[in-house]
Formats: structure tokens, C-alpha cells, sequence
């Protein structure tokens, strides 16, 4: 088994984490108690939740509580400076407006530590004790002007007299024992919270998405999950370890807590340690498997498994980048032509470009295979007339001979030659000037002088003045007016009827 002070002086090398077992038998040695018979063994612990001490001020984290308890108060604030890697403590005990303790300690990088404790008059033995360390395998420090060193084990006191026995009554000891130890619960009190993802949804065209993209949040600081647990195991391992009367007295014992608790933060806020898992900015991290990426001069997290590509977060549905170093497609998504995504469920890759699923690429533009015509896509419901041509006919114009009738019913086919309706007749198209007389026999008629075949809405087509509207039968309208329906079967020229 190793002695404790080669476990001590390794840890203090190490950056000031000490053995449990060390702080003990430090304190013992140098205050003259008998610690290690006296206080038991205490591990690591977490406390229960409550009201969280912790908050954040620039590159320094704080933990600040009053705890007040068996007719004791005790004050503590327990201050880290990221960036510097130093820490502070300052804490003060009363009894009312009696003070019985006020702590002050400072630790730095490397396990350099120094400190000052001021005892009140329920405290024996001392008034004022102060220690410092510059690597923490010496320290120095003097007892009510009693200069001590403790080295290698020992220590000594310069006038080569026994130490002081700092002591109280037992019922002091077991009040400062409880407020302490009510304080310590504090520590481990807060609870993280992930940034909500922000950012605009992901676009369909590759490259159309500006930065920084979609599900991206910015990096957090002390608040991660893991950091929590290590700053909080950091915090209450110490309050662990100056719970004790004797500990919490002792400057030694405190100074190596100090150290213990600065090392531990340090270690946390490494890249790859619980606060930095994924650094991304000063002091601030993603988490695991996310990706930090660069937006106007900041930071922020791209949440995985989303691919950052151009500088944008594509979003968790695309995990890769297009050729063309844009976003690329989702799983359900197929890349087509370079630049877009087709939907699997909707659409099929056409020759570079999306289509819906029955439709090719014509010429650059999704089209049914039964509207192509020629060159061109007819329209929906268009018809192709001519595809030698690329003549497309409209929904109302018939389809005649390779072309295209006058819509609307303004001509009808007859015998693969467009016809004007008001001279179609059962087959026959008749000749320019006349009109259909009868139907059955397909007979056309000359109108008179003057006038021109008039087709109604219903019936044979009469013969009416050119450009005027007729009725079935008859009459002709004057100009302007129109053939409305008056009743059953009857017709009458006048205004034309307003549909309400």
C-alpha cells in the first residue's frame, strides 16, 4: 500500500487532486487534531435538486448560497475563472452579527494556492491562520504569527514549539458540522436545458437554402448536461470535504479541498471533458456528434446526424452534401440533374428533372407521354392536332384534318374541313352566303340580299342581317341586342340577361 503523502504529492503534481485520505492526514499534522479517528470517509456524492446557485458572467462561473441552520449562518461563494483557470472561495460563518469563521482562498493553475482564515471567539485555540502553496507539495503559512512549513510528511513551527490544538465545544462543533453539511446539498442543485434548434426549414432546390439553414442552436456554455454532472461533482466533493468541523477550521484541509475542487473545474472545462465534449467557440460546446460551424463572425451547432455544407446546417433529415457542395437529399429524397431533390413517394428523376411519377422529360418540362406532340407538350386537356407540326388544339377547338376549328363552337368538322356551325348541315358544310334549310335532306339555301346564315342557340340556322343575334325560328335582333329565353320553348330579342 502507498503512504498517503506519496498519493497526496502525486495528486497536487497532477494539477491539486488530492486523495480524500490525504486532506486528512494533512489537517491532522498541521492543527494537531486527530482527524483521522475522528471523521469518516466521505465519497463522492450528489445532492437533490432545488433552486439552482449557479450563473455565469463572461468567462466566470459562480456558485453563490446562504445556508442557515442550528443557529449558524454560513455564506459561501465559490468563483472560476474559465479562461485564467483560477478559483476563489470566500466564505463567512456568524452566529447573528458574532462572526465565528470567515474563509478566503485562492487557487491557480498548477495547484498554487494561498489563503486566510479569521476565528471568532467560539473558536480555541487560534485568531488567524493563513497557508500558501506554490506546487502544493510545500506549504507555508503561520498560526497567530506561528510561522509553520509542512513538508515531506511533517510540519514544523519555526519556534519549535508543539502546534496549536484549535478547538471548540461540543455543541459548537456540532452546529458548524450541520450548517456546513446542509450546505453542501446546494452544490449539485442545478439542471440543464438544451437551446431550442432554430433556423428556417430545409428548401427542395439544391443550393436555395441561405445560412445558416435549419435545426442549429447555439453552443452552449456551463448548462450541457455532462458539465452540470462534473461542475456539480467538482462543487459538492468539496463541500464534502470541509463539512467536517475540523476540516472547515483548518486552513490546510481547506486549501486542499480548494485545490482539489480548482484542478477538478479545470479538467471539466478541457476540450473533449464533460463542458467541451465538441468545442465550439470560446468556452462554449456542442453537443456530441454535432458540428460547430462559422455564421457571421460566431458560432453555432449544427444537430446531428444533419450535414453542414456552404456553411449551412441542411437540416437532421440530410446527412450529405450535393456535388456541388450544397445541401444534399434526404433518405426519401432521390438527387437529380445536380441540383433537386425528387420525393420518392411523388416523383421519379426524368433526364435531370423531377417529374411526377407517369411523366418523362420533353424538352426540358415533365409531360404525360399522351400529350406529347412533336416537339412540344400539349396542355392538360389540350389534343394533339398535328405532330408533325407540334400543333396542339384547346380543350373547345375541334380537331380537324391537322388542324385546329375556331373553339367554342364556332366550327364543327365536317369531312375533315373546319365548317362554320351556322352552315353545317347533317354533314354538308354549305357553300358561303347560304344556310342549312333542311337537315335531313342536307339542303342549303341562299340567304337574301343583305344577309347572312345566323345560327341560334337552338334549331336551324335563318338568315339575319350580318352581325346581329337570332332566335330559334326567328325573329332577328336589332344590333346589340340578344335572344333571351322568356318561357317554356319561347324566345324573345332584347337586352341581354344578366345572370344573378
Amino acid at each position: 500500500m502507498s503512504h498517503w503523502f506519496d498519493d497526496m504529492a502525486k495528486g497536487l503534481a497532477r494539477g491539486g487532486i488530492l486523495p480524500r485520505r490525504s486532506f486528512m492526514q494533512l489537517v491532522a499534522m498541521v492543527s494537531g487534531s486527530s482527524l483521522v479517528a475522528q471523521v469518516p470517509f466521505v465519497g463522492r456524492a450528489f445532492a437533490q435538486a432545488g433552486a439552482c446557485p449557479f450563473r455565469r458572467t463572461g468567462n466566470t462561473v459562480v456558485h453563490e448560497m446562504t445556508v442557515s441552520r442550528s443557529g449558524l449562518t454560513l455564506h459561501r461563494q465559490m468563483s472560476y475563472d474559465l479562461a485564467q483557470q483560477t478559483g476563489t472561495i470566500n466564505a463567512t460563518l456568524t452566529r447573528g452579527s458574532t462572526p465565528v469563521a470567515t474563509i478566503n482562498m485562492t487557487v491557480t493553475r498548477g495547484a498554487a494556492a494561498r489563503g486566510t482564515i479569521t476565528y471568532g471567539p467560539d473558536i480555541r485555540g487560534a485568531r488567524t491562520a493563513t497557508a500558501r502553496t506554490i506546487d502544493g507539495k510545500v506549504i507555508e503559512g503561520d498560526i497567530d504569527g506561528r510561522a509553520f512549513t509542512w513538508r515531506n510528511g511533517q510540519s514544523t513551527f519555526s519556534d519549535g514549539l508543539a502546534p496549536p490544538k484549535i478547538d471548540a465545544d461540543q455543541g459548537v462543533i456540532a452546529a458548524i458540522t450541520d450548517v456546513v453539511s446542509e450546505a453542501a446539498p446546494s452544490i449539485a442543485a442545478c439542471r440543464s436545458t438544451r437551446p431550442r434548434p432554430g433556423g428556417t426549414p430545409r428548401r427542395r432546390v439544391i443550393g436555395s437554402m441561405s445560412a445558416p439553414g435549419g435545426d442549429w442552436y447555439e453552443p452552449a456554455s456551463e448548462n450541457s448536461p455532462d458539465c452540470s454532472a462534473c461542475q456539480n461533482d467538482c462543487g459538492t466533493t468539496y463541500a464534502n470535504e470541509v463539512k467536517n468541523f475540523f476540516c472547515f477550521i483548518a486552513l490546510p484541509c481547506q486549501l486542499s479541498a480548494l485545490a482539489e475542487w480548482g484542478g477538478c473545474l479545470g479538467l471539466c472545462q478541457l476540450p473533449g471533458h464533460p463542458c467541451r465534449p465538441n468545442p465550439c467557440g470560446t468556452f462554449s460546446t456542442c453537443s456530441k456528434g454535432d458540428t460547430c460551424f462559422s455564421y457571421q463572425g460566431g458560432d453555432l451547432c449544427c444537430t446531428a446526424p444533419a450535414a453542414v455544407c456552404q456553411g449551412v446546417c441542411c437540416g437532421t433529415d440530410i446527412t450529405s452534401c450535393a456535388p456541388n457542395g450544397a445541401c444534399g437529399c434526404t433518405s426519401d429524397e432521390t438527387l437529380c440533374g445536380g441540383n433537386q431533390c425528387c420525393d420518392n413517394a411523388k416523383e421519379t428523376c426524368a433526364n435531370g428533372i423531377c417529374c411526377p411519377k407517369g411523366q418523362v422529360n420533353h424538352n426540358g418540362k415533365c409531360c404525360d407521354p399522351k400529350a406529347i406532340c412533336g416537339s412540344v407538350c400539349c396542355d392538360q386537356l389540350a389534343t394533339c392536332a398535328d405532330a408533325k407540326n407540334s400543333l396542339c388544339c384547346q380543350f373547345t377547338a375541334p380537331v380537324c384534318g391537322g388542324k385546329c376549328c375556331k373553339p367554342g363552337g364556332a366550327e364543327v368538322c365536317v369531312n375533315g374541313q373546319c365548317c362554320p356551325s351556322e352552315r353545317s348541315c347533317n354533314g354538308v358544310c354549305c357553300p358561303a352566303g347560304q344556310h342549312c334549310t333542311d337537315p335531313y335532306k342536307k339542303t342549303c339555301s341562299a340567304c337574301p340580299a343583305n344577309q347572312v346564315p345566323c345560327l341560334p342557340d337552338k334549331g336551324a340556322s335563318i338568315c339575319c342581317p350580318p352581325n346581329v343575334a337570332c332566335c330559334p325560328g326567328g325573329p332577328c335582333c336589332k344590333p346589340g341586342e340578344s335572344c333571351n329565353l322568356v318561357g317554356p320553348n319561347k324566345y324573345a330579342c332584347g337586352p341581354r340577361q344578366q345572370i344573378r
